[in-house]
């Protein structure tokens, strides 16, 4: 039987989504060795440049396949891990509360 895959995309790979790419390379060690998953991540996106270049670094060290770096589809992520700054979560609030 085929393993079955568990495909994400994380928007924000600056350091705290850079941090997801260590705890998704983990849990794909964990669920790959315990049950027939596959956890893949297949896509980055951020509008910083230096982001994704550090964030397709990682993914390389921790030997994850490397993801794309533009619009998810095909290969769409069946959960998105989105880490945008805290600064945009700031913006974001203070515009909600007004």
């Amino acid at each position: 039987m085929a393993a079955k895959e568990v495909r994400y995309g994380i928007v924000g790979v600056g350091m705290m989504g850079r941090e997801h790419l260590h705890n998704l390379a983990h849990l794909a060690a964990e669920v790959g060795w315990e049950q027939s998953v596959e956890v893949r991540v297949t896509g980055l996106a951020d509008p910083h440049r230096e982001s994704l270049r550090l964030g397709l670094q990682v993914a390389a060290e921790l030997g994850l396949p490397a993801p794309q770096v533009k619009p998810l589809a095909p290969d769409a992520p069946d959960g998105p891990v989105s880490s945008p700054s805290i600064n945009l979560i700031h913006r974001i609030a203070i515009k909600l509360n007004k």
